[in-house]
């Protein structure tokens, strides 16, 4: 429930959307984007750190203290929806439309034998039950 109840907080939702627009950033970079103070901001990130939907890496220096930048776990990455299926699907009825049938057999005949080709090159060498093993990974 504590999560739920961080996330709806403008100040981390706001953190969260710019993480997720531009990777990795530093608490002054998110500082100066919200345009609030670095205490805050700091303040923010622990909550969204305690509830495993950021991580941080230390950048070092030759002098001076290493910067810390901040990244979206995989966690955070489950609340932006994806829509991938979808996606491919609409891309698949736009190349049928476009170009026909045969135009899109011929398309997924293509990626199969790309895909048997990789398959079997990974696969050279390798025991029978090794490759089984690979073959439904």
């Amino acid at each position: 429930m504590a999560a739920v109840e961080n996330l709806l907080r403008v100040p981390r939702s706001a953190i969260i959307e710019l993480l997720k627009g531009k990777g990795a950033l530093s608490v002054a970079d998110l500082a100066k984007a919200l345009n609030v103070s670095r205490v805050s901001i700091r303040r923010h990130l622990g909550l969204l750190e305690s509830d495993g939907l950021i991580r941080y890496e230390e950048e070092r220096h030759e002098r001076g203290r290493p910067r810390f930048i901040f990244r979206l776990t995989e966690k955070a990455n489950c609340l932006f929806p994806r829509a991938y299926d979808d996606f491919a699907r609409d891309i698949l009825v736009q190349l049928e439309d476009q170009f026909g049938v045969d135009a899109l057999e011929s398309v997924f005949l293509a990626r199969a034998d790309k895909l048997i080709e990789q398959l079997k090159a990974e696969c050279a060498g390798l025991t029978f039950d090794k490759s089984l093993k690979r073959l439904t990974q």
